[in-house]
């Protein structure tokens, strides 16, 4: 068996949003996640409760990657995390 990866997903929604990126990047999550994998999603902030999966810690941006979300972003992915791989489920809309 290989050895567990720490993956960053980088998305405009994950649930409780509603849409179809939201859904398919939750799928990803957990497959990574049940696979042994540790998995961290940087997402747009959401004032509803996001569901908890075993393996995958959310994080909310403080805005829609505006300059601070993305400065949080670069900081947490460089001093506390420093992932294995990164996936960017990029969608035009998401990113302002």
């Amino acid at each position: 068996m290989p050895d567990p990866k720490t993956w960053a997903i980088v998305t405009g929604e994950y649930p409780p949003q509603r849409g179809g990126v939201a859904d398919y990047t939750r799928l990803v999550a957990r497959g990574l996640a049940a696979a042994g994998d540790q998995v961290h999603v940087w997402t747009s902030p959401c004032a509803a409760k996001t569901p908890e999966d075993p393996g995958i810690r959310v994080h909310r941006l403080p805005d829609r990657f505006g300059l601070r979300g993305l400065l949080r972003l670069d900081t947490q992915l460089r001093r506390f995390l420093n992932p294995d791989r990164v996936l960017v489920q990029y969608v035009p809309h998401a990113f302002g």
